[in-house]
Parts: structure tokens; sequence; C-alpha cells
């Protein structure tokens, strides 16, 4: 472990090249299992010399480069490149063909305004293609690592050291497409809070990381990439996309290379639980695991629980998990738990928690465990603020959260107004100016931190607090039509005041046999008998069709804004309809017989309950999530001999439409709809918001 910080990621990866050479650093688990793409700290250092040289060359010093790569090596490469050319990186998600998606990644283009995209080979032409509706990306230069590492030799690089003031990277936060916030983290900010990660988590040398974090998040990036680079380990990395089609893998890798650490969001955890069979752990051993570090928010203790009771018999340990709290203007981790400690949880009264207070019960009669996300971090402060009259709160009584220390970054890309709202903050009475505001709600219970969820998230009726994430886990658990928490609670003002409605999905299999009337009932009774309140209108809508960051978070002011325009479509109370037989004419016998297949594998899939929907509806109509697209495609993978992604689902958007793609490969290709034609993909628009990677639910203060 480092005993005194560097000045800069630069000089790590110089440092490591010297001290630990062919080590190898990273690795791609193609498929979740299959290794290439091996990059030993040696060639990393090489490799971003050349790339930078060549950067160096066109002049990209302080310029911004928008970094669109697929998951693992080459997004490594292409990040720290980018700093050893001097150039503030900007990492993406890669938008999809889809106007929404498109509109996102344009409005943060607009907001930074870059002076390269940086790629590589593998999905260049993807970029170049569906980027033709949209002029100001296609004005961009758009280069490939390869082609730059082709054109120097590693000693062309002009040493350039960074100083800890200036800015590595642009992270941006999930919000609306209108006002992208690009949070400014620097090379100093980087250092600071790799070093309390290591510090925290027991990390040097000896560490070996597993992760499917999605790289262009600050969870994955931050505490999977710069992390194994600033202790030495070394790291394996699969894609969000094949966690999510067949979690097993990530327990399995977790359990080949002794890993020691790997990260995820509860969903994580709870998808686990809920998808992996027992004969998937078959020699599976994960008493190596020291650190499964849940970074979400809210962190639930029932997913702490049947986790360990799932997953103890094979080794886990219950001291490994370590929940954690951090946001984007904090670079990432602001408070931690502690090595071989357990969780602390706390279990209070659900009415006094709805007062604003806090009341201490046992585990009988009205009450909710909250999960501790740890204590202040070191040299951080946390201080729990009255959001109105900014005064400092008393121990154990709830306000917004406010962050101090190095890791805290000095704002948002060129938004000084914004900035200010955030950073820079002081509580009344006290003239020092360096809290930064999280729009979290939380308190302080014997050092340790508990989130209580989010401040503009709050409804407010009768004079009480009510928290959405509450109602919407009532939700949930209340019918078997529910098996996730992929709801969203808002308020809406009504003759007394405000009420409360309640747009959820319904799972894929029970939407075709459940009375929507009689599940309205269940949930008004759910909801009325836990939290004392009636709620004023119930939407029910499809599988991923509910309004998400790219992140995965829920974005409750969004569908509140679309349910008041009248622009939520629910589901009609019916239990399906009759399947119809596609028989397009002139389609060739190939495409009929591989429509077949493709509708075998969604029914199986899908379960016993499926079969009621025809090879026009979309996938997304269907019920197919990213989840179970990933899934879905790997099948088709092998039935097929293919190496299909299963972005695949989002180009050729039903059954019908893919059959003839695939029955036209390899001669007269079709190409996929350049615009959402109708209502045929209207159902997918919003799934690309959390598909393959989007579920990733990291913590930052721009509110959803």
């Amino acid at each position: 472990m480092q005993t005194s910080l560097p000045e800069s990621v630069v000089h790590v990866v110089r440092d490591n090249a010297q001290k630990l050479g062919r080590k190898t650093a990273y690795v791609n688990l193609k498929n979740g299992v299959e290794e290439q793409g091996h990059l030993g700290y040696e060639v990393l250092d090489a490799t971003c010399r050349r790339i930078g040289a060549a950067l160096q060359r066109r002049n990209a010093a302080g310029e911004r480069i928008m970094l669109l790569f697929p998951q693992g090596s080459e997004f490594v490469v292409g990040f720290l490149a980018t700093l050893f050319g001097a150039a503030i990186a900007v990492p993406a998600h890669t938008p999809k063909p889809n106007k929404r998606s498109w509109a996102t990644f344009e409005a943060i283009v607009a907001d930074c305004q870059p002076r390269y995209i940086l790629t590589c080979r593998s999905i260049r032409d993807n970029i170049v293609a569906w980027s033709q509706p949209y002029p100001s990306i296609r004005a961009l230069d758009l280069l490939c690592i390869e082609d730059l590492a082709e054109e120097h030799e590693a000693s062309d690089w002009t040493p350039v050291w960074p100083a800890q003031k200036d800015i590595a990277f642009l992270q941006y936060t999930s919000g609306s497409t209108s006002s992208p916030k690009g949070v400014m983290v620097s090379h100093g900010n980087l250092m600071h809070n790799a070093g309390l990660t290591a510090r925290h988590m027991g990390h040097d040398e000896t560490t070996v990381i597993v992760s499917w974090l999605p790289l262009f998040h600050d969870l994955g990036l931050i505490g999977i990439v710069i992390q194994t680079l600033f202790v030495g380990a070394t790291c394996y990395m699969m894609s969000p996309a094949a966690f999510s089609g067949n979690p097993a893998l990530w327990l399995q890798a977790i359990s080949r290379y002794r890993a020691t650490t790997s990260m995820s969001s509860d969903f994580g955890y709870r998808l686990c639980v809920k998808s992996i069979r027992p004969e998937q752990l078959d020699g599976v051993d994960l008493s190596c695991w020291r650190n499964a570090l849940n970074a979400a928010e809210p962190i639930y203790a029932s997913t702490l629980r049947s986790f360990q009771d799932r997953f103890g018999p094979y080794g886990f340990s219950p001291e490994a998990f370590f929940p954690a709290y951090g946001l984007a203007e904090a670079t990432l981790l602001s408070t931690t738990s502690r090595v071989r400690e357990p969780p602390v949880l706390l279990s209070v009264n659900k009415e006094a928690l709805a007062a604003g207070s806090l009341k201490p019960v046992g585990q009988e009669g009205n009450a909710v465990e909250l999960v501790s996300s740890g204590r202040p971090a070191s040299d951080m402060e946390i201080a729990i603020v009255n959001p109105d009259t900014h005064l400092r709160c008393k121990d154990a009584e709830i306000g917004e959260v406010w962050v101090s220390g190095d890791s805290i970054t000095t704002g948002y890309w060129q938004a000084p107004a914004a900035s200010a709202a955030t950073f820079g903050q002081s509580p009344a009475g006290e003239d020092n100016p360096h809290f930064m505001r999280t729009g979290d709600l939380g308190f302080l219970q014997d050092g340790e931190l508990y989130i209580a969820g989010r401040l503009k998230d709050i409804i407010i009726m009768r004079g009480r607090n009510i928290y959405p994430q509450d109602i919407e886990l009532t939700v949930k658990d209340c019918h078997p039509a529910f098996r996730t928490v992929n709801g969203a609670a808002f308020a809406i003002d009504g003759d007394d005041g405000e009420t409360i409605a309640v747009v959820h999905e319904i799972e894929r299999t029970a939407r075709h046999t459940t009375d929507l009337g009689e599940l309205e009932r269940v949930v008004r009774d759910a909801v009325w008998r836990n939290h004392d309140v009636t709620l004023s209108d119930i939407i029910f809508i499809p599988p991923a069709s509910l309004p998400k960051t790219t992140s995965g978070k829920v974005q409750r002011r969004l569908t509140r804004d679309l349910y008041l325009a009248g622009q939520i479509k629910s589901l009609p109370n019916k239990k399906g309809r009759c399947e119809e037989t596609h028989q397009a004419a002139g389609h060739a016998k190939s495409a009929s017989e591989i429509e077949a297949g493709l509708m075998q594998q969604l029914r199986a899939l899908l379960g016993d309950q499926a079969g009621r929907f025809s090879a026009e509806d979309s996938f997304g109509a269907i019920g197919i999530d990213s989840v179970l697209a990933a899934r879905f495609v790997t099948a088709l993978n092998a039935d097929l001999e293919l190496a299909l992604d299963p972005t695949i689902v989002w180009e050729y958007s039903t059954p019908a439409l893919l059959a003839r793609h695939l029955s036209a490969s390899g001669t007269n290709h079709i190409a996929p709809p350049k615009t959402p034609d109708g209502s045929a993909r209207q159902d997918m628009v919003q799934a690309l918001k959390n598909a393959l990677g989007g579920e990733i639910r990291e913590r930052q203060s721009e509110p959803e």
C-alpha cells in the first residue's frame, strides 16, 4: 500500500511500470469466462506513452476527449492514455440506436464540447452509423486507440506531469438531458480517494479484484480501475451483460481467481439470490472474498441477510459485507465500513422516522431495519444539517448529509451557479465554507451514517415526511406480480393537499395472468396498513418501461412529469391476448424457421405463463428487459453459433425483425430502423436507459 500520495495518475502508471514490470494488471473475461486482453503494468505504461505522444502531436492538452469503449482493457488504456496526453477524459456510455439515448449523449457533448471522440476499432463502425442523424456528433474527430498506438514509439512521449489540482476527468452525473452536470475530478481528488479506499479496505499488491461494474461510472472507474492501479493489484473484468445474463459467472470468477475484493450495488446481490441455481455453484468457494462492497442506496438489510443465507454454505462470511456511501461530487467513497466487522444494523420506529426523528426499537413492533453506510473515512467529515435553517442537527436527528475533505471536487464544469449551490457551503453560525451538500437525507448514530432518502423526493402529508422508497418497497413486497423494486412513488396535488401516486412495473410472467383490479386493491391495502396513507392513483406498466437513468436509478421526477402529462402507458386490465402466428409473405423458409426458434426460446426464458404474444410484438412488450436480453442472446448465440451482442434486440426490436435480419446476414443485410417505428419500438425506449450495465445504482448527488 502507498505510504504517501502520488501527485497524479500518470505518476502511478510510470512508477508501477518500474516496480511491477510484467505483473498482470487487467484481464478481460470474454463472456464472463474466457481470458483475453491481458495487460501488464509495463505494457500499460508503454501503450499509454505511445497514444499520449499521438495526442500531444494533436495539441490535445487541456481539451476534453470523449471516451466510448466496451467494457475491459480497451477502456482502461483509453482513459489512462488520455491523461498521458494532458487532456481531460470524459467517460460516457456508448449510446444505442435510440433517440432518447442520443439526446442524452448530445447534451453531454454540448456541455463539455470535446475535441475528439476516442474509441476502438471494434465499435467505431457502430458509432459512425448511429451518429448520422446527429450533426454535432458527426462533426467531432473520431480516433481509435489502435491507430494512435501505431503512430509513435513510447519514447516519443514528452513527459508532462499533471499537478494535483489539474482536472483528470469529468464525471457526468445522472440527470435530465437538458442540464447534464460534469463533476470536475482532479488528480489530487483521485489520489486522495484511492488512498482512503486502500487504507480502509486493506488493499495492497496482493489484492485480487473481480468486477462486472460498468467502467464509465464512478464506482467502476475509481473503485475498480484506479484502485487496481493505485495498489498494484490484479483485476479481472467481465461485462455487465455477462453478469446479467448469468450471475453465477461472477461468483464462479471470484472463486476461480481467489478474489479478495468485489463490488456491486444492492441489485447485484439480490440478482444472485434470485437467479443462481444450486448446480451452478458446484466447486465454488467464496471464503477468499474479504470485501464485498455494497455501495447502492438504499442498502436493504434483507439483501444482506438473504445473500448470507444463500451463499454462506459456500464460504461467504457475514463479515465480508462492506456497506459504504459515496457520490461523484466526493470523487467516490465518503464513509466506509471496516474490514472484518459485520454490517451495523439499526431498528427504528417507522412512525417516528416519518416524523423526522429516531426511536430505536427491537425487531418486534412497528419497526424498520436500517443498514449503516459506515463511518466517515479518514480525514473526511460528515455533518448532518437542517436543509432549511442550515443549523447542524443533533445526533440521531435526520437532516441533509454534508461532506468535507480532500476528496471533494471543485464543482461542475462550466456551471458556476450550480457549483455555488452545492460546494463551499458552511453550516449556520460557522465561518468555514468547506462542505459539499449531497442532497441526501440521513443521520449519525454512534458515529455511523444512515441514509434515509433524497431531500427532493420527500413527500409531506399532514405534517409527516414520507420517503418514496419505503412506499416502493412495500408495493414490491405485497404481491408476486412484483419481484423487484421497479416503481416510483411521488406526490401530486390533490383537493386536500399533496397525495401520493404510484407507477410500478408488473413482472413479466404475471402481466398476462393477473387481475389488475384485484392487484390494485392489494397494493392500496398494503400501503395503508404499512404507512397509514391512501394512494390517489396506481398505474401498472410493462417491464423495462419505468424511466431510469443510465446508472439504473429511478427517475421519480421524470415519472411524475410524464404522469401529469398523461404520457404513462398503463397496462389494460386483461390477462393477455390470443397468440398470433407470424406468416409475413415473402419471408424465406430460413427466416420462418429462425422466427419459430426465437419464439420457442422466449417462451422458455419467460416461463410457463409466457405464450400470449406474437412475433410482431416488441421485445420490450414481451417482457425482455436488459437482464433477460443478455440471457436470450446468450442462448441464441449457442443455438446458431453466433457472437451477437445483447443490443441486437434494440436494433431489431421484434422477433420477426430479428429473424429476418439473421436469415439475411452474410447476404443481403437488413439495416435496423434508424428511428423508432411507432408502437413496435415505443416500449423499448426506456429499456435503453438501463440496458447492459445501466443497473448500477451508484450514488451521485444529481436529483433523479
